[in-house]
């Protein structure tokens, strides 16, 4: 049985959608899919606040599967994009075709591992006298 990429079809309203969810200029919708729906589908009433929400999550569903299908139909499917990345890791030219794997969602992005150092620039040998400092400044003396 052969899997098949979905078909969507883009819409004037989704493409009304994507220009509100991926504009910064529209700070209550930028990168909110549900506000973002209530303002290109012209939901108005309180009760259309779910419905917006299934909808913007449809269009952040069809808006990842756009680029699979568009690849799909140009005859770029995962078997002809598994040649094109041998031959760059071959020629020594991998990151692009993985750029690209990671973009089209075959792949996930690697997470940065973020290495935190504190340095101790404190001298504990002058720990005695730094306790005794700090109770005359507050008026801790005997």
């Amino acid at each position: 049985m052969k899997l098949q990429t979905p078909i969507y079809r883009e819409t004037l309203k989704f493409n009304l959608w994507v220009s509100y969810f991926f504009l910064e200029n529209h700070k209550e919708t930028y990168q909110n899919a549900t506000q973002a729906a209530i303002k290109a589908y012209g939901y108005t009433s309180p009760e259309q606040y779910n419905l917006a929400s299934v909808t913007g999550y449809k269009n952040l569903r069809k808006y990842k599967f756009l680029g699979v299908a568009t690849a799909d139909m140009m005859g770029f499917g995962f078997a002809e994009l598994l040649k094109i990345g041998i031959k760059k890791a071959l020629d020594g030219s991998y990151s692009d075709w993985e750029a690209l794997m990671i973009r089209l969602g075959y792949f996930q992005e690697k997470e940065i591992i973020q290495q935190n150092n504190q340095f101790n620039q404190f001298n504990f040998e002058d720990m005695r006298e730094a306790i005794a400092q700090s109770r005359k400044e507050r008026g801790l003396t005997p």
